[in-house]
């Protein structure tokens, strides 16, 4: 384990045991992909990080994490927020990808901009809609009482979410005097939430509330009803650490298990290092989640090359998780990664060196491009023609270029069928384009022979609606 030397040995334990981590069996490994465009349309940016990763498998195989980035470009845009980024399951026609989802700081429009939710996602599906619980902050970065707990409501994890699309101050302050900005000392009413689902199935959001006299670790808990509004004003109950002075300083991830248990994640930092803590809690459906004690494991910061001048600092980690919150087996675990001769440099987001870390148990399913690079907008391909017969053209992702990606096709702007663009065509591969295999051919149903203008467009799959290739063509058939 690397040693971390200055303020980092200063820190109290409050976040479990000291005792060391059992040796991991399986894979592990640094996420340091970003979000940027092939070729670049902006210059590298210091705060182009990574946090909050929010791991969930998919039902079709893929893993999707949900991130908070600093300043990243997504398609013609420079912006902050909340992406995701996915990894398709093996034999799909597709590749990894970065999503914008909710953009906090559009910089392309408004470069002054002072205010952004910033990440520590949690999401589940429920009722029909991606759930995503996230903090509010008011720059600068964490002053308290400045964060609030907000939450999006989205149909899937591709397209780009509107106003509409989010509730702001979703958990109010519980002391009343707090609802304004910097209106009263202590850590925030909203900060790190977690929206997680019981093992009978009740709803709630874990959150932290400095504020709160009644509840000295600084952690409450609030009801969520099946509309995902809270019940009542007041928290359900304060969270306690059995064993602990203090409580951790952040909790990253609660989710249940399929044996009827919950876990959490919290980060331990001593002067031994850092490590990711799992805390677990059961019981009647009453008490469950408001008294946790540590299991005994943890997953360890991994040994910096430098050692002990420098060291690694892992925080803020989630499960590997299905869509309605339960744990994968066997486990990942992905936490932010940073590293930093003293404590101070380790966690400032604007030397640029936060990234994501994972830790895989053997025979942990995950994609076989997990953790590798992940394109967000440099996507390319026409439509070249369309005719009585049919619509055919090319479409590919500079990023993987031996990798077929997939289209969808679009009649009079309504979504017909998803296609792969992975024709053999010799003319692209004397282009440059790949190995070559990136065309597609759609044949024109009977349906659309009625004498009658149809136009036909094509989008690449999995992305944002407005990303359609170039050509529009018209047919007219009997």
């Amino acid at each position: 384990m690397a040693v971390l030397l200055c303020a980092a040995a200063a820190q109290p334990d409050v976040a479990g045991p000291a005792e060391e981590a059992a040796a991991l069996t399986g894979t592990t490994g640094c996420i340091k992909t970003r979000p940027t465009c092939v070729p670049p349309k902006y210059t590298p940016d210091p705060l182009n990080y990574l946090q909050g990763p929010e791991p969930i498998q998919q039902t079709n195989g893929d893993v999707t994490l949900l991130v908070g980035t600093g300043r990243c470009c997504v398609g013609t845009r420079h912006w902050e927020g909340l992406f995701s980024l996915n990894y398709p399951a093996a034999n799909r026609n597709a590749t990894p990808r970065f999503r914008g989802l909710w953009a906090t700081n559009d910089f392309s429009r408004l470069p002054s901009r002072k205010e952004g939710e910033i990440g520590f996602p949690s999401a589940m599906f429920y009722g029909g809609k991606w759930r995503i619980g996230l903090t509010t902050a008011f720059l600068p970065f964490h002053v308290p009482d400045r964060d609030r707990m907000s939450r999006l409501d989205l149909v899937d994890l591709v397209a780009r979410a509107t106003p509409s699309q989010v509730t702001n101050l979703w958990i109010k302050p519980i002391d009343p005097k707090c609802q304004g900005v910097a209106s009263c000392p202590g850590d925030g009413s909203g900060l790190d939430p977690v929206l997680t689902m019981h093992p009978n199935g009740d709803l709630y959001a874990y959150h932290r509330d400095g504020n709160d006299p009644a509840c000295p670790s600084g952690y409450v808990r609030h009801r969520v009803a099946a509309d995902m509004s809270i019940v009542g004003a007041n928290p359900d109950g304060c969270i306690r650490f059995e064993g602990l002075t203090g409580a951790p300083s952040l909790i990253s991830d609660i989710a249940r298990t399929r044996d009827g248990k919950m876990v959490l994640l919290a980060a331990s930092l001593t002067a031994r290092g850092s490590s990711i803590v799992e805390w677990g809690s059961e019981g009647a459906a009453s008490d469950i989640g408001l008294s946790w004690r540590p299991t005994g494991r943890q997953w360890a910061a991994p040994p910096h090359p430098q050692a002990p001048a420098w060291g690694y600092f892992v925080r803020d980690a989630a499960f590997l998780k299905d869509s309605s919150r339960m744990v994968i087996e066997p486990n990942v675990v992905v936490a932010q990664i940073s590293d930093g001769q003293s404590y101070e440099e380790m966690v400032d987001a604007s030397l640029g060196r936060w990234y994501l870390y994972y830790w895989a148990d053997e025979g942990a399913a995950l994609p076989p491009t997990f953790g590798g690079p992940a394109n967000a907008c440099a996507f390319q391909g026409t439509l070249e023609s369309a005719s009585c017969t049919e619509a055919h053209g090319w479409a590919w992702d500079p990023m993987f270029p031996t990798k077929p990606t997939s289209v969808e096709v679009l009649v009079d702007g309504v979504y017909k069928q998803t296609i792969p663009a992975n024709i053999f065509r010799q003319d692209l591969l004397t282009a440059g384009r790949g190995d070559g295999r990136h065309g597609f051919s759609w044949p024109i149903p009977a349906a659309l022979k009625d004498g009658r203008r149809h136009r036909i467009t094509v989008r690449f799959a999995e992305s944002d609606s407005t990303d359609l290739l170039a050509g529009k063509p018209a047919i007219s058939c009997r």
